[in-house]
């Protein structure tokens, strides 16, 4: 936004009759009136006193007086530099002193706007900063930042999140595979003839509970990272996240580690594929979730 920061003249000649343009800033139309009826007592003997303001950051109140001069020659023109200069809380009088020469009405108003045009070359004006548009600007910045890092946040989460899992794996897949492993799937199948042949059915138990236990202690940490709060409240960790877990295992196949991972990936990502189908989105994943039950446990079903 433009202002003038003191008053100004300018001053032109047009065959013969003088326009003196004279500049002041004001604050509101009060202000306004009082500078017009000021130059008004100042040049008395001048026979028209025109006048235009333009007050308001976007010029809210907009006014102009032609002073006995034909309509639409002097006022309004005057109005359309002060716009076109893009200034604002200003208040212009152009006083004419009549040369005793008619100019016609192209002819006034190229004097009245020549006139505003001299006294504005010398004017003082500054540039004022829309503190409210430069806060919104900061603050739009901030979010925009804020999105970045958060943007950031969630790549190296997924990034740690897949090397995590990854070693899981092979933390699991080597247990399996080693003594310990088949001593805890012996006892898994059945307790009683593992214990007959001399496995510590504790000491096994104990191993197998430790294990899952880091691991989940591993990936709730990773979970609470993403999370505002690290209270297991029911809207981010309630009884259908747990009973979502275990139907990973229970549909993929207890034991079947692979069949495990395809049914995390996909009853993951189903609700979110069958999102746009509103209503009956949980009643197709529902039907799928028994379907590849049936198909795991009771393929002769099928």
């Amino acid at each position: 936004m433009k202002i003038i920061l003191e008053q100004a003249e300018g001053e032109i000649i047009e065959k013969k009759s003088r326009f003196i343009a004279t500049m002041c800033p004001v604050e509101s139309q009060e202000e306004a009136e009082q500078f017009i009826a000021k130059c008004k007592k100042k040049y008395w003997d001048a026979r028209h006193n025109c006048s235009a303001y333009v007050i308001g950051e976007h010029n809210e109140i907009m006014h102009s007086s032609d002073d006995g001069e034909p309509s639409g020659t002097a006022g309004r023109p005057m109005l359309s530099v002060l716009e076109g200069a893009d200034l604002h809380n200003v208040a212009v009088v152009v006083t004419r002193y009549f040369g005793g020469v008619l100019l016609g009405t192209g002819g006034l108003v190229r004097a009245y706007q020549g006139a505003v045009s001299a006294a504005i070359a010398n004017c003082r004006i500054e540039e004022q900063i829309d503190l409210q548009l430069l806060l919104v600007t900061a603050e739009s910045l901030i979010m925009l930042e804020g999105m970045d890092e958060e943007t950031s946040d969630v790549r190296q989460t997924f990034t740690i999140g897949v090397i995590l899992l990854l070693i899981a794996l092979f933390i699991v897949l080597n247990f399996i595979n080693s003594r310990s492993g088949r001593a805890v799937m012996a006892i898994r199948d059945n307790r009683i003839a593992a214990e007959s042949i001399g496995i510590n059915i504790t000491k096994y138990k104990l191993i197998a509970f430790t294990i899952s236990a880091s691991l989940a202690g591993v990936a709730g940490a990773l979970y609470a990272h993403n999370l505002s709060t690290l209270m297991a409240t029911p809207k981010n960790f309630g009884y259908n996240m747990s009973i979502m877990i275990l139907v990973f295992v229970v549909l993929g196949g207890i034991g079947n580690m692979r069949g495990s991972v395809i049914a995390a990936i996909l009853l993951t990502l189903l609700p979110e594929l069958l999102r746009g189908l509103a209503d009956y989105r949980m009643l197709i994943y529902a039907i799928v979730l028994i379907f590849m039950m049936l198909f795991n446990w009771s393929p002769q079903f099928i």
